[in-house]
Formats: C-alpha cells, structure tokens, sequence
C-alpha cells in the first residue's frame, strides 16, 4: 500500500496565508452579517481564489 501520491504533492501553508485568509474572513463578517460561514467560505474559494 504506502503513501498516496496526494500525500507527496501536498504543502505546507505559510502562517501569513492563514493570517490573510482570516482577515478576509473578518472584513466578510463585518460586510455582509446574514451570511453563514459556509457561504463566506465558498465566497474567498470561488470569487477571491482562495483554497
């Protein structure tokens, strides 16, 4: 069996993405309050080309 091949490619975030994803989530929250999470997450994958 092993490892799968995903296990390979995959990297590492860098701390400042994870800090520049929160604070997009942040300005979402205060910008639009009757959106869920999940739809505020869907938002910076599909509009703002975040994972």
């Amino acid at each position: 069996m092993g490892i799968s091949q995903a296990s390979y490619r995959y990297t590492v975030k860098l701390s400042y993405e994870n800090v520049q994803v929160a604070e997009e989530l942040l300005q979402l929250i205060d910008e639009h309050k009757l959106w869920g999470f999940k739809f505020r997450f869907d938002y910076l994958g599909n509009v703002k080309g975040r994972p």
